[in-house]
């Protein structure tokens, strides 16, 4: 099974390339520097070079806010770098999987969102991954899209480790508190991709292609989520104890961000392939102890 990631820098992309390599398989990650997924001609070079079997799509414009202000540049990376990227895959007989987001729903539902629910994004990112699915789906026949929340992880810039770089340094943190969601952490994320990768391998059923969503287990807050970083982070020696603060979403200047409930149902997946959720308090632990042996590597040398 040949695999090829892009955006391979980002905390997917490594978290993908760590439990692929863990899992005994030698996957091909390429960063954002080295291709440029927009760039039609790029891609099917490296696509008829590589001859990869499965293309996982991490590279993504994610940052929310910034997305109001840089349509442009957010609709080119997910909308039309996924169309580049599920149209040569298509040619190249690649199955394409494809990383979405709660975002593509509007957050008004008091249940979680199942599959079947209609999209309704009310943002600039949400819009550009609902039209970067349609695009696969218009595309690329086998195709995996896999809709998740609040991923996070021990690299980058996300609100894990914002937080926990703020409870080290003992600065006051703030936490919305009517933003409810279900925090995924990037490694659990990676091991449900590959789940998925090895039962298609193995399986010609046409009815496993399609849309699933995964999210971590638990429905939480943005403020819940933050105390329970710190909370772990003091129980792990990492930080002292520090105040959270819950906040309304009225109060942050990002109008994108605003109250909503975008809960993931993910019966669908767990029919289908097998696959149960994993808590993300875990995560979180697992997070922690990874920062944890880095640091330690580094005193080490």
């Amino acid at each position: 099974m040949r695999v090829l990631i892009t955006g391979a820098g980002g905390q997917v992309g490594r978290a993908l390339m760590r439990v692929l390599t863990e899992a005994g398989l030698v996957p091909v990650g390429l960063t954002r520097a080295q291709l440029d997924i927009t760039d039609a001609g790029a891609v099917a070079a490296v696509l008829a070079q590589e001859k990869p079997d499965y293309v996982i799509n991490a590279a993504a414009f994610s940052d929310v806010a910034v997305a109001q202000g840089d349509a442009t540049r957010c609709y080119a990376i997910n909308r039309d770098g996924a169309a580049v990227l599920a149209r040569a895959c298509a040619e190249q007989g690649a199955a394409f999987f494809y990383l979405s987001t709660d975002y593509v729903f509007d957050g008004m539902q008091p249940q979680p969102y199942a599959e079947t629910d209609k999209p309704n994004p009310r943002n600039v990112y949400g819009n550009s991954k609902y039209e970067g699915e349609e695009a696969v789906r218009e595309y690329c026949p086998r195709h995996l899209i896999l809709r998740t929340s609040w991923v996070f992880s021990e690299e980058g810039n996300n609100f894990f480790v914002r937080t926990l770089e703020r409870a080290v340094a003992g600065q006051p943190i703030k936490g919305v508190n009517d933003q409810i969601s279900c925090p995924t952490w990037a490694g659990h994320l990676a091991l449900v991709v590959i789940a998925m990768l090895r039962q298609v391998d193995c399986n010609t059923d046409p009815e496993l292609w399609g849309t699933y969503h995964y999210c971590d287990r638990g429905a939480t807050t943005r403020y819940d989520f933050a105390r329970t970083i710190v909370s772990q982070a003091v129980q792990a020696g990492m930080a002292s104890e520090i105040q959270v603060t819950p906040i309304e979403s009225s109060e942050l200047q990002n109008r994108a961000e605003e109250a909503r409930q975008s809960v993931l149902a993910t019966d669908h997946l767990f029919f289908t392939f097998g696959i149960r959720q994993r808590g993300w308090r875990q995560g979180i632990k697992a997070a922690l102890r990874k920062i944890q042996q880095r640091e330690s590597a580094v005193q080490s040398n």
